[in-house]
């Protein structure tokens, strides 16, 4: 890093880097952390492409991710998937959201579909700012955001029937209204949109 940093044109250190199982918390992660300017994780919520993070292993994500931003560091997340399709985007965008601050970004791709355009148009979605940290209700995670929602049920086995806040009316982001009650398969995730009654 500190060569890096010291060339005539200065460049930054942003491993790939992935915890593997180990917490965020832990002093080695610390000590990478202390030692570079950001972090890309190609592994994702989708571990390279073999499926999904699930339990306790997306939640260690998601801590890895806002721990990365506290220090001003960016963090770069991939999500391969074998075919992208509407869950799957939705799977990696609701996921995170629950992580995201000003130092972060998102890609989706088919495995190992680098090296071109992969604009999907889920990522215009006029979301807003973070209201707050993300929180764990109804079996679900979630995180307010200013025009909208974004729940992910990381669960590997159960469902979770989510009774959302009858003061708005809500969207997904394909323009289809959603009840008062929604059902979370296990692994999956949505954004919605909300306007006021």
């Amino acid at each position: 890093q500190k060569a890096l940093h010291h060339l005539q044109h200065p460049l930054a250190l942003i491993p790939n880097l992935s915890l593997g199982g180990i917490s965020p918390d832990d002093p080695s992660v610390q000590q990478v952390l202390n030692h570079v300017d950001g972090v890309l994780n190609e592994a994702g919520f989708t571990n390279f492409g073999d499926g999904y993070l699930n339990d306790g292993d997306w939640l260690q994500a998601i801590q890895f991710i806002e721990a990365v931003q506290q220090q001003d560091k960016p963090f770069y997340i991939i999500n391969q998937f074998p075919s992208v399709s509407r869950a799957q985007i939705q799977w990696a965008l609701a996921s995170y959201l629950m992580a995201k601050e000003h130092a972060s970004a998102l890609y989706i791709s088919t495995v190992q579909g680098y090296g071109g355009s992969s604009f999907y148009s889920e990522y215009d979605a006029q979301i807003g700012s973070p209201n707050g940290p993300m929180y764990e209700a109804q079996g679900v995670y979630l995180r307010q955001y200013g025009n909208g929602l974004s729940l992910v049920n990381p669960s590997a086995t159960y469902n979770y029937t989510v009774t959302l806040d009858s003061q708005h009316h809500y969207i997904d982001l394909y323009g289809h209204s959603i009840g008062q009650t929604l059902t979370l398969a296990p692994e999956s995730g949505m954004v919605l949109l909300t306007n006021s009654k």
